[in-house]
């Protein structure tokens, strides 16, 4: 294509594009040139435009998610940069949390309790610093513009102190509250986890049907209670019913048992019985109160009522544990009924278990199943295989424990319906996304927002040590933040508090809380980036991310941001689906199908994969196979092709030798106006956030009109003409700005490409170029013609279509 300019070496645009050896000297220009610092001080004074950088986890290398999502943020600011806007954009690393003190405890190959929190932390600071490294490699490797010696670290001292200042607010306005309350607990990782920490696979589990005695109703009257989690029995309190429901005792042998009346037949399935003898029916509300012997506890279990009992699956009958579920919680509490969970943080039952102590919950089932037929108690076991919640990073089956923890109140200072009022006001793309964090934000329970584990931001809430008085106070924590601004969050670690703190008994024996803030507070308050920011603004323009930050970052920065400055943080959401095989299968290193970000620009460059990215309907399921890379290779050939046709024939031509439009020939004309239309539908999607039919638009126009058409027509005249006849010129001058317009709508995409071909340019044909393809602005220039000019043209591609294809027979 012709050569660099003085900053990349001499080379050739040639059929073989060489990518991955090009790529990093064109991206070691935009460095030393400082590209990105030039666009932010040329857009200076322009209208803003913020994209909101979510902040990946640094604890590993980037793979397929990672690369997808920077290079749709990337294409959208380049794009706005290059269309009136100032479009900053700064990179965000999450550096605290279970993902990265998992991945480094799996290094290290110990236990959390094998060594100390201070020597952790260290490790912890060490071992994050590496992998932003990388990432920040990784990243700029796909060509992604951004200010790289400025991301926002949210184990900063300033971010941290940022984090804690916010939390001062939300005690300041009483959303902090402390209790127990049964949270998702991973045994393996020994700690809390929030909802989006949690994912749901297959997994199989003990079916059983459990009696449960009610000598109130009769000398052998029983509730049959149905049950997948036989290990939280030893926790039963109560047995609830629905009081819509119609609920039969009826009799079989000697014994008489209370069900829905809808499984009775079920229930005599089971019993082997072919008839039974109704004896009376109830409501359920007649179940109130009544009070049924435990199957193996030497206490009561009472009658109880709530709507969320059904009768899908089950008797209609539902054994009610307080401490292990979220619903038996709320039933709990409007009963008055006591919270029993005899269970550790490592999942193991405790000597309240009595002879299940010692055992792991899990591994306890068979015994107490066993237990169970020992005292009549079981009429019917079997598994079943069912979804199940799962810790998202050790991938082990959670349970529901309730432990003292720290939440914030969704429904405190009416915060669920501002939540749901700003939602409207949001706009969503694809618009499903409205209604889906909507339905998630109306049901969600108060946020859990204290981990217990080591790396991350420590609590700054404080116990006296004489009285047993919790100290939370916004004031000291404000005073504190201040500190950490100075110092970091180390000085919460120390064993006095870092500012004197006086209980009201007059104590000064005081000691901090030992849990951390859930890492999605961390992140949750990124919003803080956007105010302290230069060039930024809050709220931000936009957050572009992964469609499972719905029940993630979407939400949690939308509960801070309402909850203390009284709005969403962002004004458009725009989310992505996930990558996906050939076959739509998840990728997994098991299925042996993952392809790597990293291995696509070994063999065939970043450009082949930001072509992938744009050619996708990315608010689906992403597929990548080889099959999809060589279609997106093939696709590179052609625009790059045009390209080179371009400039190899404006050779000898000079910008400056111009034909006014209205002295060119017809077809010129006819191109011109075509790219002009062209240009509308491509910035129209653009701004719709539509970049597959954007980049469609670009390759149609490439690859049908200009290289099928107009280019085609044009050989004769560019090979056979003077060089200096009006003709020449005329078709030269349509090439200049058709390749203008062209490098620089294609420039967000392939920038790497783009850029080479505005290099070749400035040295060959023009030095009057802008040093850098994105220094370049959009041509507005316009080009008008009448309806029947057009028209006429439209006709003859008509004509010709059918002439070509009658040519071709």
């Amino acid at each position: 294509m012709g050569k660099y300019n003085v900053l990349l070496p001499k080379t050739s645009f040639s059929m073989k594009a060489n990518l991955k050896e090009k790529e990093p000297l064109i991206q070691d220009f935009w460095e030393k040139s400082e590209i990105y610092e030039k666009i932010i001080a040329k857009n200076r004074g322009k209208p803003a435009f913020i994209l909101h950088d979510g902040p990946p986890y640094a604890n590993g290398h980037i793979h397929m998610g990672h690369a997808l999502n920077k290079i749709l943020k990337d294409i959208l600011v380049k794009h706005k940069n290059a269309s009136g806007f100032l479009a900053p954009f700064v990179p965000g690393w999450d550096c605290h949390g279970l993902p990265i003190e998992y991945q480094l405890l799996k290094e290290l190959g110990i236990k959390k309790s094998q060594i100390s929190r201070i020597e952790f932390r260290k490790k912890a600071q060490a071992f994050v610093k590496k992998f932003i490294n990388i990432q920040l490699k990784e990243f700029k490797r796909l060509g992604i513009f951004a200010d790289w010696k400025n991301p926002y670290l949210t184990m900063k001292k300033e971010y941290e102190a940022q984090i804690l200042k916010i939390f001062s607010k939300l005690v300041e306005k009483n959303f902090i509250w402390r209790g127990e309350k049964p949270v998702y607990w991973c045994p393996e990782c020994e700690t809390a986890l929030a909802e989006a920490e949690v994912e749901y696979r297959e997994k199989t589990s003990d079916s059983i049907f459990v009696l449960f005695k009610c000598e109130e109703l009769g000398k052998n009257t029983y509730a049959v209670v149905w049950t997948t989690t036989p290990w939280t029995l030893p926790s039963n309190v109560a047995l609830a019913f629905n009081r819509n429901f119609l609920y039969t005792i009826f009799e079989v042998g000697d014994r008489q048992f209370i069900s829905v009346e809808e499984k009775r037949k079920e229930i005599l399935k089971i019993l082997n019985a072919k008839e039974s003898k109704i004896i009376a029916q109830y409501k359920g509300d007649f179940f109130v109160g009544k009070k049924f012997s435990h199957p193996f506890k030497n206490q009561f279990s009472v009658g109880v009522e709530s709507d969320f009992v059904e009768k899908q699956e089950g008797t209609g009958i539902v054994h009610i544990a307080p401490g292990h579920g979220e619903e038996d919680f709320a039933v709990g509490l409007k009963y008055n009924l006591p919270v029993l969970s005899p269970v550790d943080e490592k999942g193991v039952f405790t000597e309240k278990a009595q002879k299940f102590a010692g055992l792991n919950v899990f591994k306890a089932n068979p015994l107490i199943i066993e237990e169970l037929k020992n005292k009549n108690a079981l009429i019917y076991n079997d598994k079943i295989t069912h979804t199940y919640p799962h810790c998202w990073r050790c991938k082990n089956p959670v349970i529901f424990r309730a432990t003292p923890q720290w939440f914030i109140s969704i429904d405190k200072n009416n915060l669920r319906e501002k939540l749901l009022s700003e939602i409207k006001h949001v706009e969503w793309v694809p618009k499903e996304g409205e209604k889906r964090i909507s339905a998630m934000v109306e049901m969600r329970p108060d946020w859990c927002i204290s981990r217990q584990r080591y790396w991350g931001v420590p609590i700054p809430v404080f116990y006296c040590e004489d009285c047993g008085r919790t100290i939370i106070d916004a004031k000291i924590i404000s005073k504190i933040a201040c500190l950490v601004e100075e110092k970091g969050t180390e000085i919460l670690l120390q064993e006095t508090p870092p500012v004197e703190i006086t209980c009201s008994c007059g104590s000064r024996k005081i000691k901090r809380d030992p849990d951390i803030l859930d890492v999605w507070f961390d992140s949750g308050a990124s919003f803080s980036v956007l105010k302290k920011t230069p060039l930024h603004r809050f709220p931000s323009d936009m957050y572009l991310e992964g469609s499972d930050q719905h029940r993630g970052w979407f939400q949690t920065s939308l509960i801070l941001s309402c909850a203390t400055e009284g709005c969403a943080p962002y004004r458009t959401v725009v989310t992505h689906g996930f990558v996906v095989d050939g076959k739509g299968q998840k990728m997994s290193k098991s299925l042996g199908n993952v392809i790597t970000p990293q291995e696509i620009i070994e063999r065939s460059g970043a450009d082949i994969l930001r072509i992938w990215c744009v050619l996708q309907d990315y608010s689906a399921d992403l597929k990548i196979s080889e099959e999809i890379l060589k279609s997106c290779i093939e696709t590179y050939r052609k625009i790059r092709n045009t390209l080179r046709f371009l400039l190899g024939n404006l050779n000898g031509f000079n910008p400056s030798q111009k034909i006014p439009f209205e002295k060119m020939k017809a077809i010129d004309r006819f191109a011109l106006i075509a790219m002009e239309e062209v240009k509308k539908k491509v910035l129209k999607s653009y701004d719709a956030y539509n970049f597959p039919q954007s980049f469609k638009e670009i390759f149609n126009f490439s690859n049908i009109f200009l290289s099928s058409f107009y280019l085609d027509i044009l050989k004769d005249r560019l090979y056979t003409f003077r060089e200096d006849s009006p003709e020449r010129k005329s078709a030269q001058t349509a090439l200049w700005k058709i390749f203008r317009n062209l490098t620089v709508l294609l420039a967000p995409v392939i920038s790497h490409t783009a850029e080479e071909a505005w290099q070749c340019a400035k040295n060959e044909i023009s030095d009057d170029l802008e040093e850098s393809v994105f220094l370049a602005d959009l041509p507005e220039e316009r080009f008008c013609e009448s309806t029947s000019f057009k028209e006429k043209w439209q006709k003859l591609l008509a004509i010709r279509n059918v002439v070509t294809k009658a040519i071709e027979i």
